[in-house]
Protein backbone atom coordinates (compact mmCIF):
# COMPACT_ATOMS: atom_id res chain seq x y z
CA UNK A 1 0.00 0.00 0.00
CA UNK A 2 1.47 3.39 -0.64
CA UNK A 3 0.91 6.69 1.00
CA UNK A 4 -1.35 8.20 -1.56
CA UNK A 5 -3.65 5.60 -0.87
CA UNK A 6 -3.18 5.23 3.46
CA UNK A 7 -4.05 9.23 2.79
CA UNK A 8 -7.26 8.76 1.50
CA UNK A 9 -8.24 6.07 3.36
CA UNK A 10 -7.43 8.55 6.44
CA UNK A 11 -9.28 11.76 4.98
CA UNK A 12 -12.38 8.90 4.40
CA UNK A 13 -12.16 8.03 7.53
CA UNK A 14 -11.89 11.23 9.43
CA UNK A 15 -14.08 12.54 6.84
CA UNK A 16 -16.95 10.12 8.17
CA UNK A 17 -15.96 11.36 11.58
CA UNK A 18 -16.74 14.73 11.12
CA UNK A 19 -19.78 13.57 9.65
CA UNK A 20 -20.79 11.55 12.80
CA UNK A 21 -19.81 14.36 14.92
CA UNK A 22 -22.22 16.54 13.03
CA UNK A 23 -25.13 14.08 13.67
CA UNK A 24 -24.40 13.97 16.93
CA UNK A 25 -24.55 17.90 17.40
CA UNK A 26 -27.34 18.65 15.82
CA UNK A 27 -29.01 15.67 17.81
CA UNK A 28 -27.86 17.66 21.04
CA UNK A 29 -29.16 20.85 19.65
CA UNK A 30 -32.52 19.79 19.02
CA UNK A 31 -32.69 17.66 22.21
CA UNK A 32 -31.63 20.78 24.02
CA UNK A 33 -33.77 23.27 22.09
CA UNK A 34 -36.83 20.72 22.87
CA UNK A 35 -35.63 21.05 26.81
CA UNK A 36 -35.73 25.24 26.91
CA UNK A 37 -39.26 24.80 25.32
CA UNK A 38 -40.05 22.47 28.15
CA UNK A 39 -38.59 25.33 30.56
CA UNK A 40 -40.09 28.09 29.02
CA UNK A 41 -43.28 26.37 29.28
CA UNK A 42 -43.35 24.73 32.76
CA UNK A 43 -42.08 28.42 33.95
CA UNK A 44 -45.29 29.81 32.28
CA UNK A 45 -47.42 26.70 33.80
CA UNK A 46 -45.76 27.50 37.26
CA UNK A 47 -46.32 31.52 37.01
CA UNK A 48 -49.96 31.36 35.95
CA UNK A 49 -50.59 28.39 39.16
CA UNK A 50 -48.79 31.23 41.36
CA UNK A 51 -51.20 33.63 39.94
CA UNK A 52 -54.30 31.10 40.80
CA UNK A 53 -53.01 30.67 44.18
CA UNK A 54 -53.12 34.40 44.61
CA UNK A 55 -56.22 34.84 43.16
CA UNK A 56 -57.94 31.93 45.16
CA UNK A 57 -56.31 33.26 48.36
CA UNK A 58 -58.27 37.16 48.13
CA UNK A 59 -61.32 34.62 47.14
CA UNK A 60 -61.06 32.85 50.15
CA UNK A 61 -60.27 36.06 52.11
CA UNK A 62 -63.95 37.37 51.61
CA UNK A 63 -65.71 33.97 51.42
CA UNK A 64 -64.60 32.57 54.80
CA UNK A 65 -63.65 36.41 56.67
CA UNK A 66 -67.15 38.04 57.10
CA UNK A 67 -65.69 40.72 58.60
CA UNK A 68 -64.21 41.67 55.13
CA UNK A 69 -67.10 40.70 53.45
CA UNK A 70 -69.12 43.14 55.38
CA UNK A 71 -66.25 46.24 54.90
CA UNK A 72 -66.39 45.67 51.20
CA UNK A 73 -70.37 45.53 51.31
CA UNK A 74 -69.70 48.70 53.47
CA UNK A 75 -67.03 50.65 50.99
CA UNK A 76 -69.40 49.58 47.84
CA UNK A 77 -72.90 50.52 49.33
CA UNK A 78 -71.81 53.65 51.88
CA UNK A 79 -68.20 54.08 51.67
CA UNK A 80 -68.82 57.61 54.09
CA UNK A 81 -69.73 55.89 56.54
CA UNK A 82 -66.34 53.99 57.34
CA UNK A 83 -64.25 54.61 59.97
CA UNK A 84 -60.86 55.11 59.89
CA UNK A 85 -59.51 51.38 61.07
CA UNK A 86 -61.79 50.17 57.86
CA UNK A 87 -60.29 53.07 55.79
CA UNK A 88 -57.07 51.65 56.87
CA UNK A 89 -58.31 47.79 55.77
CA UNK A 90 -60.07 49.05 53.12
CA UNK A 91 -57.12 50.50 51.29
CA UNK A 92 -54.56 47.77 52.15
CA UNK A 93 -56.94 45.25 50.69
CA UNK A 94 -56.67 47.40 47.37
CA UNK A 95 -53.44 47.74 47.43
CA UNK A 96 -52.90 44.20 47.76
CA UNK A 97 -55.00 43.97 44.97
CA UNK A 98 -52.94 46.19 42.84
CA UNK A 99 -49.50 44.39 44.01
CA UNK A 100 -51.44 41.48 42.15
CA UNK A 101 -52.37 42.99 39.16
CA UNK A 102 -48.74 44.25 38.94
CA UNK A 103 -47.51 41.02 39.33
CA UNK A 104 -49.50 39.78 36.78
CA UNK A 105 -48.19 42.67 34.78
CA UNK A 106 -44.69 41.65 35.32
CA UNK A 107 -45.31 37.91 34.25
CA UNK A 108 -47.39 38.91 31.15
CA UNK A 109 -43.91 41.66 30.04
CA UNK A 110 -41.67 39.23 31.04
CA UNK A 111 -43.67 36.60 28.76
CA UNK A 112 -44.65 34.15 30.80
CA UNK A 113 -48.32 35.12 30.58
CA UNK A 114 -50.09 35.80 27.77
CA UNK A 115 -52.53 38.31 26.90
CA UNK A 116 -55.70 36.25 27.61
CA UNK A 117 -54.22 34.99 30.93
CA UNK A 118 -53.04 38.08 32.25
CA UNK A 119 -56.43 39.41 31.71
CA UNK A 120 -57.75 36.16 33.35
CA UNK A 121 -55.47 36.94 36.25
CA UNK A 122 -56.92 40.40 36.60
CA UNK A 123 -60.21 39.06 37.09
CA UNK A 124 -60.72 40.23 41.30
CA UNK A 125 -58.96 43.81 40.47
CA UNK A 126 -60.72 44.20 37.90
CA UNK A 127 -64.12 43.65 39.32
CA UNK A 128 -63.50 45.58 42.37
CA UNK A 129 -63.08 48.56 40.12
CA UNK A 130 -66.06 47.90 38.58
CA UNK A 131 -67.94 47.48 41.25
CA UNK A 132 -66.62 49.88 43.60
CA UNK A 133 -65.99 53.82 42.40
CA UNK A 134 -64.25 54.83 45.45
CA UNK A 135 -61.88 51.84 45.05
CA UNK A 136 -61.90 52.89 41.30
CA UNK A 137 -60.88 56.26 42.93
CA UNK A 138 -58.44 55.08 44.94
CA UNK A 139 -56.17 53.44 42.02
CA UNK A 140 -56.78 56.13 39.51
CA UNK A 141 -55.15 58.02 42.71
CA UNK A 142 -52.42 55.29 43.30
CA UNK A 143 -51.51 55.31 39.38
CA UNK A 144 -51.34 59.09 38.67
CA UNK A 145 -49.34 59.70 41.96
CA UNK A 146 -45.76 61.38 40.76
CA UNK A 147 -43.28 58.68 41.99
CA UNK A 148 -45.72 56.10 42.27
CA UNK A 149 -44.06 52.56 43.54
CA UNK A 150 -45.36 51.36 40.17
CA UNK A 151 -43.59 51.30 36.72
CA UNK A 152 -44.81 53.41 34.42
CA UNK A 153 -46.07 50.63 32.06
CA UNK A 154 -48.22 49.00 34.77
CA UNK A 155 -49.57 52.22 35.02
CA UNK A 156 -50.47 52.50 31.51
CA UNK A 157 -52.06 49.06 31.52
CA UNK A 158 -54.11 49.98 34.63
CA UNK A 159 -55.40 53.40 33.50
CA UNK A 160 -56.39 51.64 29.88
CA UNK A 161 -58.32 49.13 32.57
CA UNK A 162 -59.93 52.18 34.57
CA UNK A 163 -60.77 53.96 30.74
CA UNK A 164 -62.15 50.52 29.87
CA UNK A 165 -64.40 50.82 33.32
CA UNK A 166 -65.45 53.87 32.86
CA UNK A 167 -67.13 53.79 29.62
CA UNK A 168 -68.75 50.63 30.99
CA UNK A 169 -67.15 48.25 28.87
CA UNK A 170 -65.43 44.97 29.93
CA UNK A 171 -66.36 42.18 31.14
CA UNK A 172 -69.69 41.22 33.38
CA UNK A 173 -69.13 41.14 36.36
CA UNK A 174 -70.28 38.07 38.56
CA UNK A 175 -71.98 39.78 41.41
CA UNK A 176 -74.20 41.81 39.35
CA UNK A 177 -74.57 39.15 36.98
CA UNK A 178 -75.90 36.86 39.35
CA UNK A 179 -78.34 39.71 40.75
CA UNK A 180 -79.38 39.92 37.33
CA UNK A 181 -80.20 36.08 37.20
CA UNK A 182 -81.75 36.19 40.42
CA UNK A 183 -83.99 39.22 39.46
CA UNK A 184 -85.28 37.14 36.32
CA UNK A 185 -85.96 34.29 38.65
CA UNK A 186 -89.05 36.57 39.90
CA UNK A 187 -90.18 37.63 37.06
Amino acid sequence: MNWEAIGAVGETVGGIGVIVTLIYLAIQVRQNTRNIHDNVTSLQVNAYQDLISRITNVNTLTITNSELAALLLKAQTDPRSLDEVELNRYSSYLLTLLRHADMAYLQYERGLLDRERFLSALGPFHGMIRQHPVARAFVKAVIETEGSIFVPAFRAEIGALLEEVERGAGPIVPNRYLRQIIADLDR
